[in-house]
């Protein structure tokens, strides 16, 4: 029995030194749109959407005040795991931006997204996020320059986090309820 007892307890010290700094680090996914509302060539039309996600490391998004997340964290406030926008055949992805691993970088102001920037290194296609008085805009070209067989501009929108999944939640209550069981059956 106290065999027993004494298994448990090094159980739970090693978790609670553990877990904490897993916890901590968990990554925190965001989804957004890019909303297409000017074609200058190409067979994309207008309100055409796309899609992009990034993660970051939450152990330091706090939801207060301004938060500056990039690759490399100092002097950001936290890094930012990864970026991703497909846009027609083509996938963009943190390491193609051309100032990395400084850049892209996501800016939150009081846990909202204020401000993102990305520019691609290659010439073709060649994606660009940035922020204006207007908004969060990107704008895409793919071809050679002045002979473009793709290029249109738009909005981001619906920058949303991504709700941790109730599997998640379950398989963790499941979990704690079968050691709760066994620990009964073995009293």
């Amino acid at each position: 029995m106290k065999l027993h007892k004494l298994n448990l307890v090094n159980i739970a010290v090693i978790a609670l030194l553990i877990l904490p700094s897993q916890i901590n680090a968990a990554p925190l996914q965001f989804t957004f749109d890019m909303r297409v509302d000017s074609v200058n060539t190409g067979t994309v039309v207008i309100n055409d959407i796309f899609a992009g996600e990034f993660f970051i490391d939450d152990s330091n998004f706090s939801g207060i005040g301004i938060e500056d997340f990039s690759p490399t964290s100092p002097p950001s406030t936290g890094e930012l795991l990864s970026f991703d926008v497909d846009i027609l055949s083509s996938s963009f992805s943190s390491g193609d931006d051309f100032g990395f691993p400084s850049f892209p970088r996501v800016i939150f102001e009081n846990g909202s997204v204020t401000q993102m920037e990305f520019e691609s290194t290659t010439l073709d296609p060649q994606l660009t996020i940035f922020l204006t008085a207007s908004g969060i805009e990107f704008a895409y070209a793919q071809g050679p320059f002045g002979a473009e067989i793709q290029q249109f501009s738009g909005f981001v929108e619906n920058v949303s986090a991504v709700p941790v999944p109730a599997a998640v939640w379950l398989f963790g209550s499941g979990l704690m309820g079968v050691i709760g069981v066994a620990r009964r059956r073995k009293i």
